[in-house]
Parts: C-alpha cells; sequence; structure tokens
C-alpha cells in the first residue's frame, strides 16, 4: 500500500482514543482523533483521503450512527468501523445499516483483533479503489474501441461504395462494349491493347 493511510477515531472519552493511539503506534498510520462527531466531520472536511474511521457509538450530541451517516454521505469509500460497550442488537443492526458500517467491536476489544480488523478493513478500500480503478481504465479502452469500430464502419462503407461505383463502371463500360458492332469492338480492343502495350 503505496499511499498514506490515514485513520480517524472518534471517541468522547479521551483514554479511549489515547489506547487506539497506543495501540497503532507500531503501525505506518496516520493517526486522527476527535473527541465528538462534530469535530470528526471537520476533520473529514479538512484532511483527504481517509481510508478508515473508528467510531464510539454512544456519544453526547451527534451519537455515532448519526456522525457515520454523514460521514457515509461525505465520503463513502471510506470504511467505517463502530466501538461500543452496549450489546443493544436492535441498535447494532441499525448502525450496520444507516451508517454502511464494516465491523461492530464491542468493547473492551481484543488488541490483536482489533489490529487485524483494521488491516483487513484496509485491504478491502485498497481493493475496492483498485477495483473502480480498472472499472475507469475498462471504460475507457471500451470507448476507445467502440470509436476505432465506427472509424473502421465508415472506412469499409466507404470502400465498398467505391468498389460498387468501379464495378458498375466496368459492367456500363461492358455493356456499351456488348452493344458495339463486332469490327467496332475488335478497333476497342486493339487500341487498348495498343494503350496498355504503351
Amino acid at each position: 500500500m503505496a499511499d498514506a493511510i490515514k485513520i480517524l477515531c472518534v471517541d468522547d472519552e479521551k483514554n479511549v482514543l489515547r489506547s487506539l493511539q497506543r495501540l497503532f503506534m507500531d503501525e505506518d498510520y496516520h493517526i486522527f482523533t476527535a473527541n465528538n462527531g462534530e469535530e470528526g466531520l471537520a476533520i473529514l472536511a479538512r484532511e483527504a483521503d481517509i481510508q478508515l474511521i473508528i467510531s464510539d457509538y454512544r456519544m453526547p450530541g451527534m451519537d455515532g450512527v448519526e456522525f457515520l451517516q454523514i460521514a457515509n454521505e461525505r465520503r463513502p469509500a471510506t470504511i467505517r468501523i463502530v466501538l461500543s460497550g452496549y450489546a443493544d442488537t436492535a441498535s447494532v443492526v441499525a448502525a450496520i445499516n444507516d451508517g454502511q458500517i464494516y465491523k461492530f467491536i464491542p468493547k473492551p476489544w481484543n488488541d490483536e483483533d482489533l489490529l487485524l480488523t483494521v488491516k483487513k478493513a484496509l485491504e478491502v478500500y485498497f481493493l475496492r479503489r483498485k477495483n473502480e480503478d480498472l472499472a475507469t481504465r475498462l471504460m475507457a479502452a471500451n470507448d476507445e474501441l467502440m470509436r476505432l469500430n465506427t472509424g473502421l464502419e465508415e472506412e469499409i462503407s466507404k470502400r465498398t461504395a467505391e468498389l460498387v461505383f468501379q464495378n458498375n463502371a466496368m459492367h456500363f463500360a461492358q455493356n456499351v462494349m456488348n452493344a458495339l458492332p463486332v469490327p467496332c469492338r475488335w478497333r476497342l480492343s486493339v487500341w487498348s491493347l495498343a494503350d496498355s502495350l504503351c
């Protein structure tokens, strides 16, 4: 992954943000932190290419689901992970559906599991981006192929028209030759032969 990896962590608890920063200290990630959804949206507006968001589910003011819904609208390619100490199944399903959540991780989390989840999420991000790039290049190649085919069809139509014209001219000349009396035809043939020898 050649791009600089940027991760935004949003949680109203500063010790959670510090724990996440420590967890990712040995990784080659640029970590941004926000204490609430509004700060998180400000960072999203300011920073280009944030590949991953890790957000708390319950925060005062704008909750994690609302924050991730807005983040999804503004940065649909960004992978979103929710952390929560609450195990309300209906809320989890709503969060996954409304915010297009990649994964829901309970607090307290297992460091190794979270690191693995983040690595897999980033793989998904870069695979999607590669697929989009390939799809764009394929569309461009298809457009070029269609343009070339159109040009080829025009050239074939032009050559076919020329051949039809030449064929009609030869038939007309043959009909004129056939309509002439035999001695004239012989003289025309001799002149044609003489012209071709010259």
